[in-house]
């Protein structure tokens, strides 16, 4: 049934590994919205290596980065559209240098509208490597509480998954080639995610 505003979640998008203009554009009710009159886009867990902006009402990531993708949110209101109500939600995504992003909606009617503007997460103290990977990859929390990786084939399929402390590392050579997804989770949820490539 239509609602008021809706929380679109995605994972893995943007330009890596090469050239290109990477864009996101999303669609109300059939129609193209302009994303400079979201309520807010917030990009989440790792931090971004890209160059991520708003252009022609699209977000685009115009730089490769070493982040293999961003997750993030992005809130929308039916009013800052001039819209009574959100009937149907889509999305259109060109990536010409990656194999994909994940969407869904998070939840609907939510009050959380501030000036649209693109949020970064500040600076996290997980790092992953290598990337790409062979036969091991390497996870660092910088802490010691409890924290979880987990490792997602292309299709969702959980295929790898550990817990740790502080650091870990998993045996990756039985793993076909190819782009897999990964998150890593501590008791207050994701605290980082992205795209590894095994080779």
């Amino acid at each position: 049934s239509p609602v008021q505003s809706v929380r679109l979640k995605f994972s893995a998008f943007g330009t890596y590994g090469g050239t290109g203009l990477s864009r996101m554009s999303v669609f109300l009710n059939n129609n193209l919205i302009d994303l400079n009159l979201a309520c807010k886009i917030k990009l989440g867990c790792q931090i971004p290596s890209g160059a991520f902006s708003i252009n022609n009402g699209c977000l685009v990531d115009s730089v490769s980065g070493a982040d293999w993708g961003i997750s993030g949110f992005i809130y929308l209101e039916a009013n800052s559209f001039g819209l009574s109500s959100i009937a149907s939600i889509g999305v259109a995504v060109s990536e010409p240098t990656a194999s994909g992003t994940i969407f869904e909606l998070d939840s609907c009617n939510f009050s959380q509208c501030i000036t649209t503007s693109i949020i970064a997460p500040a600076p996290d103290k997980v790092n992953i490597y290598p990337n790409p990977i062979t036969n091991e990859l390497t996870v660092n929390t910088g802490t010691y509480e409890p924290s979880e990786i987990i490792l997602y084939d292309i299709t969702s399929r959980k295929v790898l998954q550990q817990t740790f402390t502080n650091t870990t590392t998993l045996n990756t050579e039985q793993l076909a080639n190819g782009m897999y997804l990964y998150e890593v989770r501590n008791k207050n949820g994701v605290i980082k995610n992205g795209k590894v490539i095994k080779e």
